[in-house]
């Protein structure tokens, strides 16, 4: 039987030791009422007839969906096969032949363990004219056996290992059908069985692991994770220490400014001597109508000019030296900065440029 089939077995073999009971001991006539009593109360009885008549009218109504539940609660409370007789009749009004043909059966089975053979006939021949219409689902699991733990379940309920790939009837419509294992991602699919004494088949596939692995460990002490060296590159000092150059105006352009305005300062000064003491001499020759004075005096020229190139290197080489001391830059843009001098010498030009990049 399907899961939807109906367990008769304990009301049977209830019945069937009862009716034992009956034709071995004649006293049990005697002792049978009282036994009965304890084990159902006069109101259970009185609740399961009136659940069975209420489901009789309601069915005699044509409300089927509302006369199921009414039997089976009446069932549930009072096994009989009369009242099995119409839950088997109210599921096939519905449509639901899978569930009519099991019930049929079950409750042939009950009447004959109970001794009423005109009911235990009638009911087995209503299943027997429902089972060539019947639908069927069949559940195929090739991996079943190489997956520990498997289980299957179909409409809620647990399929197992022997109905696997057999055709079991099943009610026309949409059915659930899951799988799960330990250490598997769980997998579920709706089937729709079709009506017509067919077969619908649904394959279940190997589940996919779902092996959740640990993500790496870095050391804390060895390697920084990328976003605190971001934190650590974002840190910028707000308060230069007191007497001292912030770490960012010290860099390799204001040191090469700071070389450069020296060199320049020095030449200047150095140039400068020597054309006083040119001129000097340039002097003393004009006066005495040397024959050297016109080479004094270009040399002096050349001094001259030169003593104002250096100049004019040392004001600017100071003023970019000043700028950069003034500029906060990054390190990169620090060790890039460069200053550059250059000089020229040629027949009428003496000087020295300035270049570079910041």
């Amino acid at each position: 039987m399907t899961a939807e089939h109906r367990q008769p077995f304990r009301r049977i073999l209830v019945a069937f030791g009862l009716r034992v009971a009956l034709g071995l001991n004649p006293i049990a006539l005697v002792t049978l009422a009282p036994t009965q009593a304890g084990a159902q109360s006069a109101s259970d009885s009185a609740t399961a007839q009136a659940l069975f008549d209420r489901g009789k009218a309601l069915m005699s109504a044509g409300k089927y969906t509302e006369a199921c539940p009414a039997f089976e609660e009446s069932e549930r409370i009072e096994a009989r096969s009369g009242t099995l007789l119409n839950l088997a009749a109210c599921y096939e009004q519905m449509g639901r032949l899978a569930s009519a043909w099991s019930t049929f059966l079950e409750a042939a089975a009950l009447a004959k363990a109970t001794g009423n053979a005109d009911r235990e006939r009638g009911a087995r021949e209503r299943a027997a004219a429902l089972a060539p219409q019947l639908s069927n689902l069949t559940i195929n699991a090739p991996s079943a056996v190489l997956t520990p733990g498997l289980e299957i379940s179909r409409d809620g309920r647990i399929v197992g290992a022997a109905q696997l790939g057999l055709a079991l009837p099943a009610n026309a419509g949409a059915h659930v059908v899951s799988a799960k294992a330990p250490g598997r991602k769980p997998w579920r699919t709706t089937v729709t069985v079709r009506g017509g004494a067919s077969t619908t088949t649904v394959d279940i596939p190997d589940l996919e692991s779902d092996a959740v692995v640990a993500p790496a460990v870095a050391p804390a002490l060895t390697q920084a994770s990328p976003r605190q060296a971001r934190l650590s590159q974002d840190v910028v000092p707000t308060e230069p220490v007191s007497g001292s150059a912030t770490p960012s105006r010290i860099s390799g352009g204001v040191i090469a400014g700071g070389i450069v305005t020296g060199a320049f300062a020095v030449g200047t000064v150095v140039t400068s001597v020597l054309y006083g003491s040119k001129l000097h001499d340039y002097n003393a020759a004009n006066d005495s109508v040397a024959s050297n004075a016109e080479e004094l005096r270009s040399q002096a020229k050349t001094l001259g000019v030169a003593n104002l190139v250096l100049l004019g290197g040392t004001l600017a080489a100071a003023g970019v030296t000043i700028y950069l001391w003034t500029q906060p830059t990054s390190d990169q843009a620090s060790q890039s900065a460069c200053l550059e001098l250059r000089s020229f010498v040629g027949p009428e030009r003496v000087g020295l440029s300035l270049g570079g990049s910041l």
